[in-house]
């Protein structure tokens, strides 16, 4: 370059060239070079890592094949290629934050340079220099793209400027308190279930009823979910007894028409959640004959199951009456007394010898009566 500006010394051409060549030359040795903006790619003097590593494979090739960056990055708390696994998309501002998603994960941040500036610290033996992103970044720039490193405890451990290699430390920003989980009660499934009757037409549900034969009867089972699970593959059976027949199209599960029949085998109700209700109404007809009203109990049994839990029975009684039929009575008439003869006539002492009838009615009660005649001899006297 001297020789240029020597053989251009003569001209006034010669002295403007290189009065331009020394103020550019003069400007390069004054003045360390700074990071850009956006995804530019910084390839001057200050770069840790000339032209930078935009991707994160980029920047494990150019750390592994260059001990200095090694050196420098060790400052910061990358000690090896494994540290810059998993580097998330983030940035770095002016002001000292570190950002991932809009969100600040660090503040206080310090970066690093090879040329020195004003306000700098020599690190890894005068290989680079340590100073706030203030000084680092040009005039005017706010914010540096950049690779960031979250740990495992999901804080913040380390960043490097994408345009220029260069790493950056931060102080993390503290996690708020996690609150406690709240201890899990033990699962305890359980249930109930109730059944009641009534005489169709009646409004009243009871345990126990009185119904005459030919009347319909209308049960009602009810399985209430009291455990804090739910209940798996809830099953229900009900045993009609002797004299009892279902109504065909009478089940009601839940407020629903089934066609289901579930008197002989099991019926899946399926899954009865934390405090649900199954409720299922059905219609039978009472063919049953009895001797007297109460004197014959039909007991109807309704069993359900779950999968965590056994069976479970309630029951519901249909006392059977007949109706009264008022027989037919024929009057008895009642028995007359015997009319007592007339007193027999007087026997005059004549003395003539003859038979003379005597008539004694004796009773023997309830109506019954016999006469007694007796004969006499008149004597002479």
């Amino acid at each position: 370059m001297r020789r240029i500006l020597m053989r251009w010394r003569k001209t006034g051409v010669g002295l403007v060239v290189a009065s331009v060549l020394l103020a550019a030359g003069a400007g390069n040795f004054s003045r360390p070079a700074i990071a850009q903006t956006g995804n530019q790619r910084d390839c001057d003097s200050n770069a840790v890592i000339t032209c930078g590593a935009l991707t994160v494979d980029e920047l494990k090739s150019k750390y592994q094949a260059n001990s200095s960056v090694q050196a420098i990055y060790k400052e910061f708390g990358i000690t090896s290629l494994q540290s810059l696994d998993g580097l998330v998309a983030g940035s770095v501002t002016r002001d000292g934050q570190v950002l991932v998603n809009n969100k600040v994960v660090a503040t206080n941040a310090v970066t690093a340079g090879r040329q020195n500036m004003p306000g700098s610290t020599p690190i890894a033996n005068g290989a680079a220099f340590k100073r706030a992103p203030s000084v680092s970044f040009a005039s005017g720039v706010t914010s540096l793209p950049a690779l960031v490193s979250i740990g495992r405890d999901n804080t913040f451990a380390f960043a490097v400027l994408t345009s220029c290699g260069n790493p950056v430390m931060a102080t993390p920003v503290a996690k708020p308190p996690q609150p406690k989980p709240q201890p899990q009660p033990k699962p305890a499934p359980n249930f109930t279930i109730t059944k009641q009757v009534r005489v169709k037409g009646t409004t009243n549900w009871q345990g126990d009823v009185k119904a005459n034969t030919n009347d319909h009867v209308e049960f009602k089972v009810v399985i209430h979910n009291t455990g804090n699970v739910s209940l798996i593959n809830t099953q229900l059976q009900d045993t009609l007894p002797d004299g009892l027949f279902l109504e065909s199209n009478s089940v009601v599960i839940n407020g629903q028409h089934d066609s289901s029949t579930f008197f002989h085998t099991l019926m899946s109700l399926g899954e009865l959640k934390k405090d649900g209700t199954d409720t299922i109404v059905f219609e039978t007809f009472l063919s049953n004959s009895a001797v007297g009203c109460g004197k014959d109990r039909l007991k109807n049994v309704a069993m359900a199951k779950t999968s965590q839990l056994p069976a479970k029975q309630a029951t519901a009684t249909v006392q059977v009456c007949q109706p009264q039929v008022l027989a037919t009575t024929t009057p008895i008439a009642t028995p007359q007394s015997p009319q007592s003869p007339a007193p027999p006539t007087t026997i005059a002492a004549t003395g003539a010898s003859n038979l003379v009838p005597l008539f004694v009615a004796t009773s023997l009660g309830a109506g019954l009566a016999y006469n007694v005649f007796i004969r006499v001899r008149r004597l002479p006297v």
